[in-house]
């Protein structure tokens, strides 16, 4: 059985990647079918999104990634029927109306930088990643103190090394995207930065309660609560129900009931699934 680390994987993400469930959105129906190289990941459009908005201010106007929402993007940009700007939904378009916005990283891009940074300066929604990850992390050192706070500290310093580390990488840029999104992920369900879409109790032999909560994060994510740490699991591809992984751990429900492993060699127990609560 495969499990993933939580800071260094890098886990794929696009607008249809993740099989849905029960805890999953489901993506616009409208959305054009691009290849996986080419589509601008769900996170990324969310950048578009909060950059330039086309809702009024109760929420009213095209669904993110639809046509409809592309062209009213290109609409305020006056570039709206211009074939030479690329095709709404691929990375080049979102790179496009980054750029026209201006969006720039958190760093200065004069200092003699690595290539994963010389990286993120040259794309636009790399920086945009950039500029939402330092948003992100600075709200979660607002929830902490004390050895929480060095820790917090110390563990996105590991981040950034391991983000350097996609030189290494065959393609450099979407290494460093995939570890903006998870890390984003990480913090916002970790520090609960977000509400959760749901909520349920895992009743495992014994009697012994979990508490579990599912994020609407940017990848995914699950936080289970009630053992001796918070556990974070990513949402996975499965054949049926509902699975989660993360270091040593399993989370897989169907039907009410739910398979469930944490700690290296630990056995899999059947737990129940009660009290769902939905955001």
């Amino acid at each position: 059985m495969r499990f993933y680390t939580p800071v260094l994987a890098v886990v794929f993400l696009l607008l249809g990647g993740c099989q849905q469930s029960s805890h999953s959105p489901d993506a616009p129906a409208s959305a054009p079918v691009l290849k996986q190289d080419d589509a601008c990941p769900a996170a990324v459009l969310s950048r578009v999104q909060y950059y330039l908005s086309v809702q009024d201010g109760q929420g009213h106007g095209p669904d993110p990634g639809s046509h409809e929402w592309y062209g009213s993007v290109e609409h305020q940009l006056a570039r709206q029927g211009q074939s030479s700007f690329p095709e709404g939904g691929t990375l080049a378009w979102c790179d496009s109306v980054l750029a026209a916005q201006n969006v720039k990283p958190t760093f200065s891009c004069h200092d003699n930088s690595g290539q994963a940074e010389q990286a993120i300066c040259q794309s636009a929604s790399l920086a945009a990643l950039d500029t939402w990850l330092e948003d992100t992390y600075m709200n979660a050192l607002r929830t902490v103190d004390g050895q929480q706070e060095t820790s917090l500290k110390a563990m996105q310093r590991g981040w950034i090394k391991g983000r350097d580390a996609c030189w290494q990488a065959t393609d450099i840029s979407h290494c460093v995207r995939e570890q903006y999104i998870q890390r984003i992920s990480e913090l916002q369900a970790q520090y609960a930065l977000v509400e959760p879409m749901a909520q349920t109790s895992l009743v495992c032999p014994g009697e012994r309660v979990y508490t579990v909560r599912f994020f609407n994060t940017p990848e995914p994510a699950m936080v289970i609560e009630g053992g001796p740490r918070p556990l974070l699991l990513w949402q996975m591809k499965a054949a049926s129900g509902t699975r989660y992984e993360g270091a040593n751990t399993l989370y897989w429900e169907h039907h009410g009931e739910a398979e469930f492993i944490s700690g290296v060699g630990a056995e899999s127990q059947v737990c129940r699934v009660t009290t769902i609560k939905n955001g």
